[in-house]
């Protein structure tokens, strides 16, 4: 998961004009009204073409949530969802906060582009209405208008906020949370949650990720080769592909950041590393 930067993301005056009329056509419903309206087709404006393109264009056609990319089953997922709150289900065990089963969801941000991430199927079909909040924080199911939402501590990692996005890092291709359990629960669980939540242990991610990872590999075999025989002009090749890999249009670039930055040959952080930060592919 790397950052997604909203702030760069402009939709057209007459979207937002929409949205907002729509907004308040919705805050007015009754809950059986807001769902059958919120789930008609051509309610649902933020699949409009012009509009969702340009979204998911800003994460260079990859799933927020995954780094994968895909050119057709990319969707948008309400990070806060519309219409119903769902508990995280399965084997992992947290005392959610605020999460009850069943709850309205929170409809007033259904058509707040900034409430919107992009999604491949997996991760989208997986997260649906979860949304848990940290234990003993009350949940804001009811709009008032002027409700405080942004204060509710959110256990779900976003990847459009840059310290979310850093409590997560990778164990040879594994995700996984940068906190121990016991050093920092609440960290450790956030990460842990969001592994969950968006499929990322998924079969098929795996084998991508195992399969691009095995290529980082075999570049830095290769690199550093030359670079012990001081074959220069060789050593620029597989260098270079590696500089790529950090592209932010490559896929699971997080992941091969951190097989990077794991590695002990001298070379890597002044001429992958450092050229990659220069190009503006890392932070």
């Amino acid at each position: 998961m790397r950052r997604i930067d909203l702030y760069n993301f402009f939709p057209t005056q007459a979207w937002l004009n929409d949205a907002a009329a729509r907004t308040a056509h919705i805050n007015g419903s009754t809950p059986v009204d807001r769902s059958t309206y919120l789930n008609t087709s051509e309610n649902k404006i933020w699949n409009e073409d012009g509009f969702v393109n340009s979204l998911k264009d800003l994460g260079h056609r990859k799933c927020w949530y995954a780094e994968v990319k895909s050119e057709v089953n990319l969707y948008i997922d309400h990070f806060r969802p519309k219409l119903k709150v769902t508990r995280v289900t399965g084997s992992y065990n947290y005392p959610e906060g605020g999460t009850r089963p069943n709850a309205t969801g929170y409809y007033w941000k259904a058509y707040d582009y900034n409430n919107f991430r992009v999604a491949n199927d997996k991760s989208n079909k997986r997260k649906g209405g979860y949304f848990p909040l940290q234990s003993g924080t009350n949940s804001c199911d009811i709009h008032t208008g002027n409700e405080a939402i942004e204060d509710n501590s959110i256990m779900l990692l976003d990847p459009c906020v840059e310290n979310d996005v850093s409590l997560l890092l990778y164990s040879y291709n594994n995700p996984k949370p940068v906190f121990d359990e016991v050093d920092n629960a609440h960290n450790y669980h956030r990460a842990a949650i969001s592994i969950m939540a968006y499929d990322l242990e998924h079969s098929l991610l795996d084998r991508l990720r195992r399969r691009l990872l095995q290529k980082c590999h075999n570049y830095i075999i290769e690199a550093e080769k030359y670079y012990q025989a001081s074959e220069f002009s060789k050593f620029d090749r597989p260098v270079s592909f590696l500089v790529e890999m950090l592209n932010p249009e490559s896929e699971f670039t997080m992941m091969i950041h951190h097989r990077l930055k794991g590695s002990a040959e001298e070379w890597i952080e002044p001429f992958v590393i450092d050229v990659a930060r220069e190009l503006n592919y890392i932070e």
